[in-house]
């Protein structure tokens, strides 16, 4: 919760939202020392399976263009000693920490343990007004002015991320406001199966609409029972435990990274076990929950 001077800021594209399923296909690092740029890091990425075709419609990401790059287990001793020791910054920073910190376990055996600053929580916390319409990167950036010219690419989303960065930095200094002072609410235990959407808002198209959400561990960006209202909103429904008729369990980032080296929630073990039983269940990070739900946010 503050605004380093030297920092790298790092964004990566994927196949999917899952750190454990899913690969990188692109990753894009900027070093900055007071504020100046003073390196960089990006390449494309081939991945052990096809890009799916949303995804290359989403990054213009296609699996030709990736054929002849290298492998993540083939730049990822080059990659930790660029981002050894910096503190990473990133909007829903979390997302791609998740995709660092398994795949640099796989290649290495190394935990990624850097300290980051993931803007999308301090503009949650400065911009708490603008809440009902998220805080997505093309959301904020709309708010403060700043200039799209490509999206979905690591490195176009790191130099947005970083002019946001110091947007973010300049209104709390304007505004004199000690983010040292500021916490997130505490929200009292609330039974999920109770919320309830409005049907005017249902989207038959989104991936929530219809299936059964279930919640674990510690949430950052939402408590629990904003995140299940956002589900039934777009026409799906909670519960509060694991069962036969859970479609998603989503994992608060910290016990995501944690579940990878077996220290698991009784609803993490479950799912899994359900998983292997070949329940129709996906396990997701809240980071991976957020960019699901942002488009719709936005568009409330």
């Amino acid at each position: 919760m503050t605004f380093p001077e030297n920092y790298t800021v790092v964004d990566l594209e994927a196949t999917g939202y899952s750190a454990q399923f899913d690969s990188i296909i692109e990753i894009g690092c900027i070093k900055f020392r007071e504020g100046k740029e003073i390196s960089r890091y990006e390449s494309l990425i081939k991945p052990p399976s096809a890009i799916p075709y949303v995804v290359e419609c989403i990054t213009g990401i296609k699996n030709e263009m990736v054929s002849n790059f290298p492998t993540f287990s083939e730049i990822a001793r080059e990659l930790w000693e660029y981002l050894s020791g910096e503190i990473i910054v990133g909007h829903n920073i979390n997302f791609d920490i998740n995709f660092l910190y398994d795949n640099f376990k796989v290649a290495l055996d190394m935990q990624f343990t850097n300290d980051y600053v993931d803007t999308l929580r301090l503009a949650r916390l400065l911009l708490p007004e603008i809440k009902s319409q998220g805080h997505g990167l093309d959301r904020l950036c709309g708010y403060f002015g700043i200039e799209i010219t490509e999206r979905h690419r690591a490195t176009a989303d790191c130099l947005l991320t970083n002019e946001l960065f110091h947007c973010l930095k300049n209104f709390a200094a304007e505004n004199k406001i000690d983010l040292s002072k500021i916490s997130a609410p505490k929200y009292p235990r609330f039974n999920l199966k109770e919320i309830h959407g409005n049907e005017n808002t249902f989207d038959a198209s989104h991936i929530f609409f219809g299936k059964n959400c279930v919640f674990t561990g510690k949430l950052e960006e939402f408590s629990r029972t904003e995140a299940a209202q956002i589900v039934a909103n777009i026409g799906g429904y909670c519960g509060n435990t694991v069962t036969k008729t859970t479609n998603f369990l989503i994992v608060g980032d910290m016990d995501y990274r944690q579940g990878l080296n077996g220290y698991e929630t009784s609803k993490l073990r479950k799912a899994k076990q359900l998983i292997e039983q070949k329940q129709d269940l996906k396990i997701i990070p809240e980071s991976a929950f957020y960019d699901l739900v942002a488009d719709y946010l936005a568009g409330e």
